[in-house]
């Protein structure tokens, strides 16, 4: 969860909040939140984010 936070930038609350439909890990790998203001943003996710939260996903 970490590297999720520090490659986007996301706010503790926004990581907390985050469910398993908000992350893409396929191709065009993203993660979609809501944030601040209810403003709703997509960030695209590396090749070595997306590697790694594949794996957590599919546990």
């Amino acid at each position: 969860m970490l590297l999720l936070a520090m490659q986007t930038g996301l706010r503790l609350s926004e990581l907390t909040s985050l469910r398993h439909e908000d992350l893409h890990v396929g191709v065009g790998a993203h993660v979609r939140v809501i944030g601040k203001g209810r403003k709703e943003w997509c960030t695209p996710l590396s090749k070595n984010t997306r590697a790694v939260l594949f794996l957590l996903c599919n546990k």
